[in-house]
């Protein structure tokens, strides 16, 4: 973020020193990095908000012999839940992925080739349902030693534990809503049983392959994802029809002011 405000200030700062210094007619030639440093300091403004907003939102979760409680923060939401479940009213714990990160490839046709059309981060999260409400847990990444304390506990208890690749949650985007997951989980139930053995991380493969033959390789995707794809393609498309002749206007208006007080 440091090198994004840096590099911000010094396409802002460099043309207006330049001009001050020769107000000379080539400033033409790079007056149009004011705007672009401008909208790098918002980018950069956008990411501390972000990290300072996790640094002091942190969901928090507690498993006992009894009870699940916990606190919930999602960057989507301004406000955060907090819930406690008797683990004689669960019925089901649901493991399932999550989109850490998900965007299109736009860095060329050998990335698409090596990476595919879309690159995705996932991570694994438990959802504890009983026959009103659920409680969604979010782990950082697949590697979390925490992942396999909490299936560890859940087997020990005897709870019905079952696994599906679909992915439930999009983090910090709104694509995949709750209601997503209420229509996933009204619909017929494609999970299939998970008995802990290995643990998560040796599991997964094993419980992927076997979700595949069950159900024949039919991952369901949330119409909302492919939605904002579409509206994301839309964006880029709008931003190049818009951006560019506004881009001239000004990059043309700014000459003309710099022309004229020249003269």
């Amino acid at each position: 973020m440091i090198f994004l405000i840096l590099l911000g200030l010094t396409f802002i700062i460099t043309p207006l020193w330049v001009w001050t210094e020769f107000q000379s007619i080539w400033i033409l030639t790079i007056i149009w990095l004011v705007p672009v440093g401008v909208f790098i300091l918002y980018q950069a403004w956008k990411i501390y908000k972000h990290y300072k907003w996790k640094e002091q939102h942190l969901s928090s979760y507690e498993l006992t012999e009894t009870h699940v409680r916990g606190v919930s923060y999602r960057p989507e939401w301004d406000y955060g839940v907090t819930q406690e479940f008797a683990l004689s009213d669960i019925k089901e714990v649901v493991i399932a992925p999550y989109y850490v990160r998900r965007t299109l490839n736009s860095m060329g046709r050998r990335s698409i080739e090596l990476h595919g059309p879309i690159i995705e981060e996932l991570a694994p999260m438990l959802i504890f349902r009983t026959e009103t409400e659920r409680m969604e847990i979010l782990f950082d990444k697949h590697q979390n030693p925490k992942v396999d304390e909490w299936l560890q506990f859940i087997d020990e208890k005897g709870m019905n534990l079952t696994y599906t690749p679909y992915r439930m949650y999009w983090l910090g985007n709104k694509a995949i809503q709750p209601v997503d997951r209420d229509e996933y989980f009204n619909k017929e139930s494609d999970r299939i049983p998970y008995e802990v053995k290995g643990g998560w991380m040796k599991d997964e493969l094993a419980l992927n392959d076997e979700w595949q033959r069950v159900n024949a390789g039919g991952l369901r995707t949330s119409m909302s994802i492919k939605e904002f794809e579409e509206t994301v393609k839309k964006k880029r498309k709008w931003s190049l029809i818009i951006g560019i002749p506004v881009g001239l206007v000004v990059f043309f208006i700014g000459g003309l002011y710099l022309i004229g007080s020249m003269l």
